[in-house]
This record gives structure tokens, C-alpha cells and sequence, in this order.
């Protein structure tokens, strides 16, 4: 009989359930001051509330005890710490067991040494150092999903499929240059691009395809990075890709300025001023520029109503014949107190030479021009850098020659054009059109993608070993549907990034199309001279599988070795290290192909660059990267 304890102000109770407040038999029950509860209604209570507690319990995540023969595993849920590790693993405290505590370093509040042994026969091991384990299924590490069966850490078998990488910042939209951390797992290696090619890693833990992680990426502007993670043991992770767009802050701080000189004869204004040492100004006559006195040797004008960077332009039109002697002269870094400035001369019709001068009628680089000028066509003259000073000559927007100044280094003022020299009583030489501007500063990270608008550069990060007499140089670079092409598709150029490195360095290139009869290479030690005069060695891929290695020496071309790789060849390498003799190492795909010591030419140029050489439709490279050693 179940016996009820009912309240006092229970009021439909009947009378003989009131008769209980006087039974001693209520004593077993309590009988609160309002409402009851039967004995039966307690049994259920307790039931129902021990099964929410068990659903609670199995809803918080624990360690779990996973036995292969007489070998227990604990294994961590992710966000695991010690204490719940080690709380759980002596469950597994038994002699006759060996108890395997797996973790890794990023366990919670694990700190190297102060694992606690909940027992002798418990040990803890880091899963990612080689060792043995063998689990069936599937279990998750730290939150991690590692595979079981077969052996574990990390020298051995495959212990799952690692974390793909992270970027941080991640991809967008930005207003300048960012530096881009790639995360990876703890003791993965990152193999990266950013020519858009997918990196790989045939073999786990170094990368056959791409670039190996170790520092922030800079992107200066826009491309796309694809990355992915690889370690000994484990499974690459899958590739994954960050596209950021970099809108170019030139429209602020690299403002075009610009004259068309249409208006009333005479002077060219109060935006123009003769720099110190010019033997004449400039005037107006039609709308067309004219030395303001003949005869005249050279009549300058700078530009003084603009902001120049040390890194600067000047462009103008060709509008009348020249020969040898006379022209059109673009003029870069002068001011209204010195004499000490850059001026050259080109000339319309079959003249092939150009000239750079650091002062007014003294010329320090005679080079070759790739084609004749006509009237109408556009010069203009860059330069870039002090200690060495970089300069390209473009003809209508192409580069079509470029020099090298490390005697004078001039740095500052601001860009003009003029007439490099006029003899005639009446003047003839004229200069149409005029733009000036900035430049941007060169790039703190050795790599390009080359993945931006087609120019007839590459950009001021690019230098191009000037075509003389006797070197073989017959091409520059330009840049076409996001590959570093050939300007002459039928010639020969070498290209150098213009911040030098420590004389141990390499350079790697990307390799995106090799024609026939063509070639692509690598160049280490490169140091530049006048007029075209190098040395470098070079490292070359040919499109039947040959890959030479070659000493430049001042235009003399000497192979050190040969060797035929016999796949397809897509991305090569060549490491200098040592001087007396110098180490040279060849890679091909990542993996070392070949390798020469040089005791003869021993060149301890600072540049690193690629060349290219081809027939018909030239060959490509889609990106490059530069290091120290």
C-alpha cells in the first residue's frame, strides 16, 4: 500500500487521507505545509532525472580509451588538456597494460616537461614524433582527424590528411601592399605559387611544384597565392587559394603631369625652369617645342610645378628628323642649382645607338636600340634606384634599351625633355607632348607572378642587360596575359631583380611555356658593367630536355656541364654558394638534378634574375623568387 503524506491545505482531500496527519505511519513520508508527493511519484522523479544527467554527461566530450592487444591508447577530444588527458588515462593504469597518452604541442596548457605519469606503465607520446601505434577507424587528435592502422608518428606510414593553410590577412580587397602569413600545422612544410599553377609535393614534406614557405608573402599587387601543407607521414593537405586585389595607390601619390604646349608662342611658362648647366631653354613655336636660341648644343627644361620621388619618367613625342648629332633628349633627376643630372638623345630615322649621359654632351652608355624612331613615335626615359642607378628607354611604351650608372649615383630633382642639339640658324628639332611622373619604390620581397596588365616592362623590380656589339643580347622583357614574354620574339635577354642579394643566393623560376628551338634559364652572381658588359652564370633549360649550365663572361658564352633531364621540365633552380671554387647547384622539379664547381671564373655578382631565348613565339616565365643562402 503506498502511503501519502497530504498537505494541510489540501482541501479536496477525503476524510480518510486527513486521518493520516495522526498516524504515526506518516512519519516515513514528509509531509510538507502544502501540496504531496506519493511514493511512486518519487521512483519516477529520480529515473527521469538520473537520464538527463546521463544525457548531459554524454554530451560533454571525453578522452577515449581506444585497446589494440594488451596496448591502450587515450586519445584526446579536440580542445583536450593535460589534466583531463591524464585524469582520463588512469582509467588504463594496469600492469599488465601499456597505456599510450597521445597528444601533440598544441594540447591545452601544455607546457614542455610538466606532463604529469598518472602511472609506470602510462607514457605520453607527441603523435607527430615517430613512433608506433596502431589504431583501427578513426580518431581525432587535438582536432585533428588522424587515420588508424598502420604506423604511426611522423616518419611513419600515414597518419591522416593534414590541415589545409591558413592566410592571414585573409583574401580581398586592399588599398596597398600586404604581408601574407601562411598558417600551417605545427611541423608542416607550406609549398606555395602565386603564377596560379597549383603547388604540389610528390614527395611528403617538400615541394616538388611551387615555392617553400618560411617568411610573409609581400603583395604589391594583385594576385592570387595557392598553398598547400606537407609533412613526412602524413597526407598533404588539399590546395587552397587567397585572390587579393591591390588597387594601386598612383592615382594620389604617383600623379601624371602633363603639358601639350598648345597655346600662345613663346616661352613654355611658369611651370618650366632651365636646370643649372643647360646651354639653353626651350620655346614654343606652333604648339611644338624648339631650342629658344640657335645654333645650341643642349636646351633643357624641367618641369617645377609637380612632386617628383627620386624614381621618376619623362615622355614626349619625336616630332622632326635628327641624325647622330642632333635629336630629342628626355631628361630625369635635375634641379635649378646643379649642372649634375641624366640627359639622353634619340633620333628619328636609321640611327641604332642610343646615348645616356650623366651631364650635357658627356655620355656614359652607348647601347644598341632594337628600331629606328619616326616622327610621331614616343620616347620616354626611366630610372630607378642610387648605388646602382637603373635606366630603361622606351619606344612608344616597349622598353628598347636600358643602361646602368654606378659612378655618378645622382639622386632627387625632376624630369624634363629638350634638344640635344640643334645647328641650324632657324630650329628644326622639335619635341611635341610632354608626361612626367613618380615611380614606385622597389619591392622588399624577391618574387613576382608577373599577374598584372600587360606593359611593355615588367616594372622598376626588372632590369634587362643592354644589347652591345658582341654579348648576344638582342631582347628586353615585357609583360603579356600574366607571364614575363620576350619584347623581340626571336631574340636573346637577360633580366635581373634590381635589389641585389648576399653573393650566396639562388634563383627559381616557373616555367610557363618552352618553344621550340627555344630556351628559359636562371642566372645567379650577375654583376652589371657599362654598356652592356656582365657577368653571371646561367642556368638554361632547352626545349628537347637538355639543361646546360653556362659562365657569361663579358659576352663570351662558356658551358660548364650539360645533362638531360628527359621529362618535362617545370620549374628550375641554380643555388651559387663558396667562391675558390664556387658551388653550383642545379634543380629540376625540386629535386637536385646536377651540380659543378667553379675554380676558373669564380664571379661573385650580388643579381639574380632569368633569361629567355627563343624563335617564332617565344618562350614564358610565370614567376620567379630570389633568397639568400
Amino acid at each position: 500500500m503506498t502511503i501519502l503524506c497530504v498537505g494541510k491545505f489540501r482541501r479536496a482531500a477525503p476524510p480518510w487521507r486527513r486521518l493520516c496527519r495522526s498516524s504515526p505511519r506518516c512519519a516515513r513520508c514528509a509531509c510538507p505545509g502544502r501540496g504531496f508527493i506519493a511514493r511512486g511519484d518519487i521512483t519516477k522523479f529520480m529515473r527521469t532525472a538520473l537520464k538527463a544527467l546521463l544525457l548531459l554527461f554524454l554530451l560533454i566530450p571525453i578522452p577515449v580509451l581506444a585497446q589494440t592487444g594488451n596496448t591502450v591508447y587515450v586519445i584526446n577530444f579536440p580542445g583536450a588538456t593535460v589534466g583531463e588527458m591524464a585524469t582520463a588515462a588512469q582509467a588504463a593504469c594496469n600492469p599488465s597494460l601499456t597505456c599510450i597518452v597521445v597528444f601533440d604541442p598544441s594540447l591545452a596548457n601544455y607546457t614542455q616537461g610538466t606532463l604529469p605519469a598518472p602511472c609506470a606503465t602510462c607514457v605520453w607520446e607527441d603523435y607527430r614524433v615517430p613512433g608506433t601505434f596502431s589504431i583501427t577507424g578513426n580518431f581525432y587528435v587535438n582536432g585533428v582527424l588522424v587515420s588508424g592502422g598502420g604506423s604511426g608518428g611522423g616518419g611513419g606510414g600515414n597518419n591522416g590528411t593534414l590541415a589545409a593553410p591558413t592566410f592571414s590577412p585573409g583574401a580581398g580587397t586592399y588599398s596597398g601592399t600586404q604581408s601574407v602569413t601562411i598558417g600551417l600545422s605545427p611541423g608542416a612544410t607550406g609549398c606555395y605559387t602565386v603564377d596560379g599553377s597549383t603547388p604540389a609535393a610528390t614527395t611528403s614534406g617538400t615541394c616538388s611544384q611551387g615555392y617553400t614557405y618560411s617568411s610573409p608573402i609581400t603583395v604589391a599587387a594583385s594576385e592570387t597565392i595557392n598553398a598547400l601543407a606537407t609533412e613526412s607521414g602524413w597526407t598533404n593537405s588539399s590546395a587552397v587559394s587567397a585572390a587579393y586585389t591591390i588597387n594601386s595607390a598612383s592615382g594620389s601619390n604617383y600623379p601624371t603631369y602633363s603639358d601639350n604646349f598648345m597655346r600662345t608662342n613663346g616661352s613654355l611658362g611658369s611651370d618650366w625652369t632651365d636646370p643649372d648647366g643647360a646651354a639653353a631653354g626651350l620655346q614654343i613655336i606652333n604648339d611644338l617645342v624648339y631650342a629658344a636660341s640657335v645654333p645650341v648644343t643642349h636646351a633643357f627644361e624641367i618641369y617645377t610645378a609637380g612632386t617628383f620621388s627620386n624614381n621618376q619618367w619623362t615622355s614626349f613625342l619625336m616630332e622632326s628628323n635628327g641624325n647622330s648629332s642632333s635629336g630629342q633628349g628626355a631628361i630625369v633627376r635635375a634641379t635649378t642649382s646643379s649642372s649634375s643630372f641624366y640627359n639622353d638623345g634619340v633620333y628619328v630615322g636609321n640611327e641604332f645607338t642610343y646615348r645616356l649621359g650623366n651631364q650635357a654632351g658627356v655620355d656614359f652608355c652607348a647601347v644598341n636600340l632594337l628600331a629606328s624612331y619616326a616622327i610621331g613615335d614616343t620616347h620616354e626615359l626611366d630610372v630607378a634606384g642610387s648605388g646602382p642607378v637603373f635606366f630603361w628607354s622606351k619606344h612608344n611604351g616597349t622598353v628598347d634599351a636600358t643602361c646602368y650608372d654606378n659612378t655618378y649615383n645622382y639622386t632627387g630633382g625632376t624630369p624634363g625633355l629638350g634638344i640635344a642639339a640643334d645647328p641650324n640658324t632657324s630650329p628644326t628639332i622639335a619635341d611635341g607632348a610632354w608626361q612626367g611622373g613618380s615611380l614606385p619604390n622597389f619591392s622588399t620581397t624577391p618574387s613576382d607572378n608577373f599577374t598584372r596588365a600587360n606593359a611593355g616592362w615588367l616594372g622598376v623590380n626588372w632590369w634587362f642587360i643592354p644589347g652591345n656589339s658582341n654579348n648576344g643580347i638582342s631582347s628586353f622583357f615585357i609583360l603579356n596575359n600574366n607571364t614575363a614574354a620576350l619584347s623581340m620574339p626571336s631574340g636573346t635577354g637577360i633580366a635581373i631583380w634590381t635589389t641585389p642579394f648576399n653573393t650566396n643566393h639562388s634563383s627559381a623560376i616557373t616555367i610557363g611555356t618552352l618553344q621550340l628551338s627555344g630556351w628559359v634559364g636562371v642566372v645567379t652572381r650577375l654583376a652589371p658593367g657599362p654598356n652592356g658588359a656582365a657577368t653571371f652564370y646561367l642556368a638554361l633549360a632547352e626545349d628537347n630536355g637538355t639543361i646546360d649550365l653556362f659562365a657569361f663572361n663579358n659576352g663570351s658564352w662558356q658551358l660548364l656541364s650539360s645533362g638531360s633531364y628527359g621529362n618535362a621540365v617545370n620549374t628550375l633552380e641554380l643555388d651559387a654558394t663558396g667562391i675558390s671554387p664556387v658551388s653550383l647547384v642545379i634543380k629540376v622539379n625540386g629535386t637536385q638534378f646536377n651540380t659543378y664547381s667553379d675554380s676558373t671564373y669564380n664571379f661573385t655578382g650580388t643579381y639574380a634574375g632569368f633569361g629567355i631565348a627563343g624563335t617564332g613565339t617565344s618562350s614564358t616565365v610565370t614567376g620567379w623568387q630570389g633568397s639568400n643562402l
